[in-house]
């Protein structure tokens, strides 16, 4: 079995990290309460904000995640394209349910992982997640990062 980066253990591996995505795996949550990763253009950035996504649903049964970026339309042309190859779903055994652009992922463990568009506040966005991720964060306005702080609290999830 290849080496899988440390955030990783005991999920399916079906890609190898390059530098730059085992740096950010190995960091990753649990050293610090929100963490931000820039780095060239071609990096891996999405396909490790992705990998994030279904590790935080495979290790927090229940969990509920966002997944997006400001708008759901980008969102749906580059990240979710990604999230299709970074976390397959004969590998990782996710359901989809929405379509052609699904709203949202559920796993086995009763973990889902909501697609959004950040650029409204009150759109599929209450409830209590457990994480929030966010591709190309330069894009949001720092309300709404203040109002998507205040919605973490989901009981359970560190």
């Amino acid at each position: 079995m290849p080496k899988v980066p440390t955030l990783f253990q005991g999920l399916p591996p079906h890609r190898t990290a390059n530098d730059y995505q085992k740096y950010f795996c190995k960091r990753g949550p649990g050293h610090a309460r929100f963490f931000v990763w820039s780095s060239n253009f071609g990096s891996g950035k999405t396909f490790a904000l992705c990998w994030l996504a279904a590790y935080l649903a495979k290790k927090f049964p229940g969990n509920v995640i966002y997944l997006g970026r400001k708008h759901l339309k980008h969102f749906y042309d580059t990240t979710y394209l990604t999230f299709l190859r970074a976390v397959p779903k004969h590998i990782w055994h996710w359901e989809s349910y929405g379509g052609m652009r699904p709203e949202y992922v559920r796993f086995p463990n009763g973990s889902i992982i909501f697609f959004v568009g950040y650029q409204d506040p009150g759109a599929k966005l209450g409830g209590e997640p457990g994480a929030f991720l966010v591709d190309q964060v330069e894009e949001l306005s720092p309300d709404m990062w203040t109002y998507l702080e205040g919605r973490l609290r989901a009981p359970g999830i560190p």
